[in-house]
């Protein structure tokens, strides 16, 4: 298998202008007056900044500089351009200081581009808007404002001192991200390159070849092919990686040519179906036979001897593992509401069995919301 290397794949994907585009394109409009200022952005001036030319070469490795400017400004005066700030986060682990970081990384911005330079009354810096791509399981629970790392209520504060809190963002003081993570079926209807990339961070096999589909036709322009072949690549390791699957995007002539034909959506199907009977087969084999029969009986067997709690943690495990491969991790991580309620053996061996019996991700929500579990989580 292919080793998932983000850094260096997320780092030539954002490489190209289009992709860029495609994320302030999702995120810039959510802004207060964003769609305002989208509109007022000529990206067809957008152009990566050399490494060296931001925080005097100290940036990370895996962080990215572009500007774009304003229409109808020339680009002699530095507030003329907006500098759209990438920093790709490739970690398990929510960062509590991001904001921090962030503005550490404008200050530092704008130290170096005056450095040397006599800053007069009339000069202005130009604005900064940080983007924040982050790939983890865990939902991103970290303040966006540096002033909220101090503060835990800056509204609460405010109206206590008859203040009005400017907007911070284009300071450096907060930033816009992509919690690839949080990314629903809805949000794939932007037709957006970034979103359905984000989505794909976190595929069943449900959904794998849906976005893939969808990654393709939105980048079936010619001059997108070198894009189209890298994206759709990165999916294939992606796929096989998380849920063991190989979707068949390898020899993208046989692709162009499914797609010509419009027969690329039954394609994926057919592997797709292909794979989950593969899969029920080997988890009837292996998952029944010896996970009931054996791996139920040494449960039973090592409850006895070490406590029913560490059995059950190792039963719970072993469902959420087989879950995982089979229907994608978030599923996976929504079966423990259900697995901390189960007691006894036969109840593991039934979720077992539907772990195997159930053909989507939504067949096993169903059974065990009529188990009497409705309060899973299918996000």
């Amino acid at each position: 298998m292919e080793p998932l290397d983000h850094d260096t794949s997320y780092k030539e994907i954002y490489g190209h202008p289009f992709m860029v585009e495609e994320l302030a394109r999702w995120l810039i409009p959510a802004l207060e007056g964003g769609r305002e200022l989208f509109e007022a952005l000529d990206f067809a001036t957008l152009t990566r900044l050399p490494e060296q030319s931001v925080s005097g070469g100290r940036r990370r490795s895996n962080d990215m500089v572009w500007r774009v400017m304003f229409r109808g400004r020339e680009g002699a005066h530095p507030e003329g351009w907006l500098h759209l700030v990438l920093m790709l986060e490739f970690q398990s682990e929510v960062d509590f200081l991001m904001a921090l970081r962030c503005r550490h990384y404008v200050d530092g911005f704008y130290l170096e581009n005056w450095r040397g330079t006599r800053f007069g009354a009339a000069d202005r810096l130009p604005p900064v808007l940080m983007f924040v791509v982050y790939n983890g399981a865990r939902r991103w629970t970290a303040a966006r404002r540096v002033v909220d790392l101090v503060t835990p209520d800056t509204a609460v504060a405010a109206e206590a001192m008859d203040l009005s809190w400017p907007g911070p963002l284009f300071a450096g003081d907060g930033y816009r991200m992509v919690d690839s993570g949080r990314v629903v079926a809805d949000d794939w209807k932007e037709n957006n390159a970034a979103v359905l990339l984000a989505g794909l961070e976190h595929p069943s096999v449900d959904t794998a070849g849906e976005l893939a589909v969808r990654l393709y036709r939105h980048l079936e322009a010619e001059e997108l092919r070198p894009l189209r072949e890298l994206l759709l690549n990165w999916a294939r390791r992606v796929v096989e990686r998380r849920l063991g699957w190989d979707i068949g995007v390898d020899d993208m002539a046989e692709v162009d040519r499914l797609h010509e034909s419009d027969e690329l959506e039954a394609y994926f199907e057919k592997r797709r179906l292909a794979f989950v009977n593969a899969y029920r087969e080997e988890g009837r084999r292996e998952g029944r036979e010896e996970g009931r029969e054996e791996g139920l009986k040494e449960g039973r067997e090592e409850a006895r001897k070490e406590g029913r709690a560490e059995a059950r943690a190792r039963a719970r495990a072993l469902l959420q593992r087989q879950a995982a491969k089979r229907f994608g991790t978030r599923t996976a991580a929504s079966l423990t509401a259900f697995l901390e309620g189960v007691d006894d053996a036969e109840r593991l061996a039934e979720a077992a069995d539907w772990i195997v019996d159930c053909d989507t991700a939504a067949d096993l929500i169903v059974r065990l919301e009529a188990a009497g579990h409705s309060a899973i989580d299918t996000m």
